[in-house]
């Protein structure tokens, strides 16, 4: 008997060589609509213009179908869930439509009967479609020794401090309230800079005269001992 002929298996199915579906067929998009009548298919844009696919009619439970389009010139779109509850619906991955701008883009899809309330095809892969490409240019506006904020090179000068309150700048660093040049060359505070506030000195930053015959007897003076190299505070 000529022809192929429908085989129901009441157990797996086993091939040793390649699994066959047969060449691919054109479908022409009609009102977002097609038919499929086998496995594999190209598509056509109505009018041989880009079009959409809405909707696949004569889906059984089970059913594998494979699309792809059948120009590279002319975009087909698959669509999700379009015709939604009508036994004709497509339900694709991550709910997002599928362009197929190529004639090697394909998508396989299977009809589960179950779903979407009369049944729907549902996605189970799809080509890669279009890649972004990374740029290889360098940077800009990334900042030169000779100009902040511009070039491809990044530089001391895009360093910037924060000079809001709380933060020392440039400008205000030596101002009065905050230890100035001359107190940190010379070793010693200033009583300005220190004035009223709750300061931690180092040992290091006192300047201690010994105690000669005369002095340290005023209450409250600090006077350093030689005999014992201590320094005091001289009480009435």
């Amino acid at each position: 008997m000529a022809g192929f002929k429908k085989i129901l298996l009441e157990g797996d199915a086993q091939s040793t060589t390649l699994l066959n579906v047969g060449a691919d067929s054109l479908l022409t998009i009609a009102t977002g609509a097609v038919t499929a009548t086998q496995t594999y298919h190209s598509i056509a844009g109505e009018g041989g213009a880009a079009d959409q696919l809405d909707s696949i009619a004569s889906g059984a439970d089970g059913d594998l179908l494979i699309l792809r389009p059948s120009s590279d010139t002319v975009n087909i779109t698959v669509a999700h869930n379009q015709a939604a509850a009508s036994g004709n619906n497509i339900l694709l991955n991550g709910n997002t439509n599928y362009l197929m701008d190529d004639i090697d883009d394909t998508i396989t899809l299977i009809y589960d009967v179950g779903l979407d309330t009369s049944g729907a095809w549902i996605e189970l892969s799809r080509g890669v479609g279009d890649v972004a490409t990374l740029s290889a240019s360098a940077p800009a506006d990334v900042g030169t020794a000779a100009s902040a904020g511009s070039g491809t090179a990044a530089s001391k000068d895009d360093h910037v401090h924060d000079t809001a309150t709380g933060f020392i700048d440039n400008v205000n660093k030596f101002a009065s309230g905050v230890v100035d040049a001359a107190a940190i060359a010379s070793n010693a505070v200033a009583a300005s800079e220190i004035d009223e506030t709750a300061t931690d000195i180092a040992f290091s930053q006192i300047i201690l005269t010994a105690k000669t015959s005369g002095t340290g007897t005023t209450a409250g003076t600090i006077y350093y001992d030689s005999d014992d190299s201590h320094p005091y505070v001289y009480q009435i």
